[in-house]
């Protein structure tokens, strides 16, 4: 390689510096001013972001979670948990799990009734619902996990492409207490 490939390719790229050295203020500020245009015009694009609150009137507090990768396929998101005041060997609440599938109410009816009967829990009730237009079950059913006799009120909205799962459970002594308010937090769960 002799000297002159490097002298021309030196000459070609001192014509952008010898414009850079002679107005930097002004390309700067037109590249910027490209680069806000271009943010701007692609944001208008896209929706803005909604951020989640979380309101809680018992004890008088607000927090926007992060916002978390969203599930893959085949794999299941609890992206919310509530819960009372324990006892000291369980606390009564309410969870919902979001699990990323297809599938429809009678294939998820299925699986969920043999789910509940491998772990000897009792199905009292699998009743029909539409949630925000979609089809979904109320699961009311009981038994004993690591020796707490437990009641459930499980609400299943099966999705296009995901199921969501609100699961409201308490000691089966506290359920009748508690029924009323897990009714009410089922029925107020709508989608977008």
């Amino acid at each position: 390689m002799d000297g002159s490939t490097v002298r021309d390719t030196n000459r070609h790229d001192s014509k952008p510096i010898a414009f850079l050295k002679k107005t930097p203020l002004t390309f700067i500020t037109a590249v910027l001013a490209l680069t806000l245009l271009w943010g701007t015009v692609r944001s208008a694009d896209k929706p803005a972001a909604r951020k989640s609150i979380y309101v809680d009137s018992n004890y008088g507090f607000s927090l926007s979670p992060p916002r978390f990768r969203t599930a893959t396929p085949g794999s299941m998101v609890v992206p919310a948990i509530f819960s009372g005041i324990g006892d000291g060997s369980f606390t009564s609440n309410v969870n919902i799990n979001v699990n990323v599938m297809t599938t429809t109410r009678e294939q998820y009816r299925k699986l969920s009734l043999d789910e509940f009967r491998a772990a000897n829990l009792k199905v009292i009730a699998d009743t029909d619902r539409t949630v925000s237009g979609r089809d979904a079950i109320l699961f009311n059913y009981e038994g004993k996990i690591q020796e707490n006799d437990l009641h459930f009120l499980a609400l299943a909205i099966i999705d296009t492409d995901r199921v969501f799962l609100v699961t409201c459970t308490a000691k089966q002594a506290v359920f009748k207490e508690m029924e009323p308010e897990f009714l009410a937090c089922l029925n107020s769960f709508k989608l977008d």
